[in-house]
């Protein structure tokens, strides 16, 4: 068995104890500490790290000046990941189911975290409300695209006019989006920002029974990204690392 596996094993026993006693905080296999809500799938991955190492070790590890934002930031793992590195000038999370947000504004100040700006917004090609589903034992599942039996709740979004207001246009960007099936309207949407020439990497995750690989990367293509990187071969569950 190797590290990783007997390191997931010790933190997954960890989440069992620390949530029959209810202990209120828990640091977790990435060295982040995260309040309670054993309850959410989203939030025992974050303890066990389920959701790996390698673009936790990139972010961590960016060795120039950048900005980075957080597209369906949960509570969290990734904006005070990028906001601990040094080179991080500013960070941005956007989270728009609000008692997640709630728990990603806990999770900032718990980590010290003070560069990072925390909205209760989603982000699309329209500016107003929404309708999203949503899982309340997983928070990750939460989803403009989907039609399906979870409960549903009115949410903000935005668009990249608003972004536009937000973002500074002078620094690189570098880019993570979790939206359950919205990708492609999203990457759209941010390509359309005055700060686009400015954004160096765009992270997101992908399902193909969701949406189209070819149409997201035919669009990032003609906006000039040359590289793809996918976390797993001959699978229709991935993430996707694009850079220009």
């Amino acid at each position: 068995m190797n590290f990783l596996k007997i390191k997931k094993k010790i933190y997954f026993l960890k989440f069992i104890l620390f949530s029959i006693f209810k202990i209120d905080v828990i640091k977790s296999a990435y060295k982040v500490y995260f309040f309670k809500n054993y309850s959410d799938t989203t939030f025992k991955f974050y303890v066990i790290g389920k959701y790996g190492y390698k673009y936790w070790n990139h972010i961590l590890n960016v060795n120039y000046p950048f900005q980075f934002i957080d597209i369906g930031s949960n509570q969290g793992l990734y904006a005070i990941g990028a906001s601990k590195n040094e080179n991080c000038r500013k960070s941005y999370a956007f989270e728009p189911i609000l008692d997640t947000f709630h728990l990603l504004k806990k999770n900032l100040k718990l980590n010290k975290i003070f560069k990072c700006e925390a909205y209760n917004l989603g982000i699309s090609n329209s500016d107003g409300f929404t309708n999203m589903d949503y899982d309340p034992y997983h928070s990750g599942a939460a989803s403009i695209a989907s039609n399906n039996s979870y409960k549903s709740t009115q949410i903000s979004i935005i668009n990249h006019s608003k972004l536009n207001e937000m973002i500074d246009d002078k620094i690189p960007i570098l880019i993570k989006i979790d939206v359950e099936g919205h990708e492609f309207v999203v990457i759209n949407e941010i390509l359309k920002t005055k700060f686009t020439n400015n954004i160096k990497e765009i992270y997101f995750e992908m399902d193909e029974r969701w949406a189209s690989y070819d149409n997201i990367i035919k669009l990032l293509s003609s906006n000039g990204f040359t590289k793809f990187e996918k976390s797993k071969e001959n699978s229709i569950h991935y993430d996707v690392l694009a850079y220009r």
